[in-house]
């Protein structure tokens, strides 16, 4: 019998991981009652934290291979970074109340 922590999928996905996922989904649909407009923050603080870090990624891929024909490249990752970092903080304090807070 295979074990459910090392299993892998037919394309590389850890089997263990896809229920813990579904398990979690459920449990949102469930505690937010399906009501979409409150999910939406939720998704929304996801979305821009992964914009966010992978910025900030590009950013010091950008540095640790610093050359000068980088630097218009590293100013707008750099200006991306801060946008969705700004947008994060306003998602985060506007809808905190209604839900953020499980992200957060």
């Amino acid at each position: 019998m295979p074990d459910l922590f090392t299993t892998r999928g037919r394309r590389l996905v850890f089997s263990f991981g896809v229920y813990v996922l579904a398990f979690r989904a459920a449990s949102l649909l469930i505690a937010f009652e399906g009501v979409t407009d409150r999910l939406i923050p939720l998704f929304a603080i996801g979305a821009f934290m992964a914009f966010t870090l992978s910025q900030a990624g590009m950013m010091v891929a950008l540095a640790t291979n610093w050359r000068p024909c980088c630097v218009q490249q590293h100013a707008d990752q750099c200006a991306g970074a801060l946008t969705t970092g700004c947008t994060i903080c306003v998602v985060i304090l506007a809808k905190f109340t209604e839900g953020a807070w499980i992200t957060v």
